[in-house]
């Protein structure tokens, strides 16, 4: 008998997903109207044999090659829910089960309603079944339309939406009063020194106030500034392949930022949504060293996306309360190519924690992950002694008992350092 739950698993940010995972050993005899693979009250087994997505219950209490009135009294791959888990209205089109290797798209299924889900003409020799045979069972959603990014500009939010039109407006919006679609993935994002979380993403019609608009909703965290638009914004926001600069934004308010007179061709289900920017992504493996009681020596590799131009150069800056608060931005003069920089004049008695970022013809791009300061790689060394030298010898040149004598001994550590 097939018990327990699914493991769920997050959705991807393109909107792909893994929805449920589970192992089928296949019977020559299941029972019922199965005439090969697995039946709840009968034999065979599917473990686990539910799942849940977006809070609605499915059970796979058959799944099989079966004789099925709606493919002409023809064998066809079968999957029931016996409970009204309701196929029809929970299961999307981009879903795809697979046995093994073999995978049937629910958008090409002869039928699919509250209770089952058909494949007319599939077979037992099709699937290769013996009885006894184990079967990996998943089921999965593709993703969606993609976004179409210039290469080398970091994408700093990308999620899924599942479209939906009402009160002439089309897309995703999370505003309970005016709520339509749905959005698989992140909602939150960083962008420089903000935080920030998308509210929705959507097309209205021809108002009194504006033609065809599109709109993207947001909200900062506290402290976070309006995101930018205009000459001073370098961020595109993209819709599958519609492409909307900030740039070129008609419109701007702390919750919203609008496009007029243009609008978005939204498919029937799933599209990827997502905001990118020309300015550099952030520089990796940020480590900062110890060089003496006062520097710190920083190395880096340059971001893997450059944005829209080559770098220009970087910038620091640094933390004395492990990144509580932050000191200004200081530029590295002629940085383009560097991958390394000696910070100076620092405090003994203080541990530091650097940000480094990039610059590019677009501006400043997103800052690095903190590094906080590590003691040196070299450990000091046993001193060598290279030489003694005596002084303050007697007027003869020679010492006598109860001289004076002066002794400079001169040591070497490793690195040639005395």
């Amino acid at each position: 008998m097939g018990t327990g739950s699914a493991r769920a698993q997050t959705d991807n940010p393109d909107g792909s997903a893994t929805i449920w995972t589970a192992t089928m050993i296949v019977s020559s005899s299941p029972g019922a109207l199965v005439n090969f693979g697995y039946f709840q009250n009968g034999n065979g087994s599917l473990v686990p044999n539910s799942f849940t997505w977006r809070g609605n219950t499915l059970r796979v209490t058959a799944l099989g090659i079966a004789t099925v009135v709606s493919c002409e009294n023809e064998r066809a791959l079968q999957m029931v829910d016996l409970y009204g888990g309701n196929w029809s209205a929970n299961s999307e089109t981009r879903w795809a089960l697979h046995l093994d290797d073999h995978t049937f798209d629910f958008a090409d299924a002869d039928e699919v309603d509250n209770v089952e889900v058909e494949w007319c003409d599939v077979s037992v020799d099709d699937l290769g079944w013996a009885d006894g045979d184990t079967v990996d069972v998943k089921i999965t959603r593709k993703a969606g339309e993609p976004i179409e990014v210039p290469d080398g500009h970091p994408v700093i939010w990308r999620a899924d939406i599942e479209p939906e039109s009402k009160s002439d407006e089309e897309g995703w919006n999370a505003d309970g009063e005016f709520e339509l679609g749905l959005l698989s993935g992140p909602v939150s994002f960083e962008y420089k020194d903000g935080s920030y979380e998308v509210t929705g993403v959507y097309s209205t019609p021809a108002t009194e106030f504006a033609g065809p608009s599109v709109l993207l909703g947001y909200a900062g965290s506290a402290g976070s500034p309006e995101l930018p638009t205009g000459s001073d914004s370098n961020l595109t926001l993209h819709v599958g392949s519609d492409v909307f600069a900030a740039s070129g934004a008609s419109g701007a308010s702390p919750l919203q930022i609008l496009w007029a007179d243009t609008t978005v061709t939204w498919p029937d289900e799933g599209i990827n949504v997502g905001l990118s920017t020309s300015e550099p992504g952030p520089p990796g493996e940020l480590s900062a060293t110890t060089a003496s009681d006062t520097s710190v020596t920083l190395d880096w590799i340059a971001p893997e996306q450059v944005g829209g131009s080559a770098i220009t150069g970087y910038a620091y800056r640094r933390s004395a309360d492990s990144g509580a608060s932050w000191g200004d931005w200081s530029a590295i003069a002629n940085s383009a190519t560097l991958a390394s920089h000696l910070v100076t004049g620092l405090h003994a008695d203080t541990t530091y924690t650097f940000q480094l970022r990039a610059a590019n013809d677009s501006g400043s791009g997103l800052h690095s992950a903190t590094a906080e300061q590590g003691p040196s790689d070299t450990e000091p060394s046993t001193p060598t002694v290279a030489s003694v030298a005596l002084s303050d010898a007697g007027a003869d040149g020679a010492y006598g008992i109860g001289d004076s004598v002066s002794v400079t001994v001169t040591s070497t550590f490793s690195g040639g350092v005395t």
